[in-house]
């Protein structure tokens, strides 16, 4: 199978595809989704913006990354959202060489440099139903990134007809959310367990801090394996539908990033989440890589109430 997993199909990594049946008690299958809470995926959408270079989300990553290689940092910086624009001329401390000791903006615009801004490396992804809010996929070599835009107007905003003109622009300019490949090896890897049902495997995509309910609940019952149920769960999860549709979370914590794989049918929504953790433990050799874990907290948080944390997850709120 291609490590391209996000090129694999409309709705990009693709872990439902690779998910198998298994045995369970029919009788045991706890609601999964209301589907009346949470849009269908054809009710996503992205609103266009109005100035040149940024009428579009891949309009704007385009431009920036051109900025980023001619070394033109303020039309680099005019192409940050307002948040990430107040956040650009701080000192960055992270990361390993070059960009140790720089800004915000010239340390992500090294890591945007290296990107290829060729439209058939982009997909544009909707995330939500107002349509301020996109992610723009970016393919270099194996690796892919995701890359989070936002639609909104600037700081002065010119008047037209009484209105704010809104535009599109880069939601980040943290370093770490450029890094991060969301077709990691770990993605297959992650795949593979589903479909082999390897519990022991599985644990090893669960982070110690989400371990303590699923210890608590070991030896209650002779033969019940509460990592085997969470096996079933997932396994059920995924088999809801053959492709999920990806959703990254409107907000990272800055090296860390939440997907949620939502398998869409006409009887149910449900949701796998994993975290993708920008790691540079690897110090002796200056190397970064990105670890995946399962996201207990937002699968269970999806699990209990699917419509409001999907408008959360991504704040799918309307500004204008």
């Amino acid at each position: 199978m291609s490590r391209m997993l996000l090129w694999a199909g409309a709705a990009a990594l693709a872990v439902g595809a690779a998910v198998v049946p298994v045995t369970a008690d029919e009788h045991s299958d706890a609601k999964l989704g209301l589907l009346a809470e949470v849009p269908a995926p054809k009710e996503l959408k992205i609103k266009d913006g109005t100035a040149e270079g940024h009428k579009t989300p891949a309009e704007v990553l385009g431009k920036a990354i051109k900025a980023a290689k001619a070394d033109e940092m303020e039309t680099l910086k005019a192409c940050l959202g307002k948040d990430a624009a107040r956040n650009a001329d701080y000192d960055y401390y992270g990361g390993f060489g070059e960009e140790k000791g720089s800004t915000y903006l010239k340390a992500f615009g090294k890591l945007l440099a290296a990107y290829d801004d060729k439209a058939e490396n982009f997909k544009t992804m909707e995330q939500g139903t107002v349509g301020n809010y996109a992610v723009v996929a970016v393919r270099k070599g194996e690796a892919v990134h995701m890359v989070r835009c936002v639609r909104e107007a600037p700081e002065e905003a010119d008047k037209e007809g009484g209105k704010k003109i809104y535009n599109w622009f880069l939601a980040s300019c943290t370093p770490s959310d450029y890094r991060v490949d969301y077709n990691t090896s770990a993605m297959k890897a992650f795949r593979e367990t589903l479909d082999s049902g390897d519990v022991a495997k599985l644990k090893e995509f669960i982070q110690e801090q989400d371990t303590p309910t699923l210890n608590l609940l070991k030896d209650v019952q002779e033969g019940v394996d509460p990592y085997a149920l969470l096996m079933k769960r997932l396994q059920k999860i995924g088999k809801n539908a053959e492709k999920p549709v990806l959703l990254l979370s409107r907000w990272g914590s800055g090296y860390e990033n939440q997907v949620a794989f939502w398998f869409h049918s006409d009887t149910a929504d449900t949701f796998i989440v994993l975290r993708f953790r920008d790691d540079s433990s690897d110090w002796e050799n200056k190397k970064y890589q990105t670890k995946l874990y399962l996201d207990l907290y937002n699968i269970a948080e999806f699990h209990k109430d699917a419509g409001d944390h999907f408008k959360n997850f991504i704040n799918d709120w309307d500004w204008g």
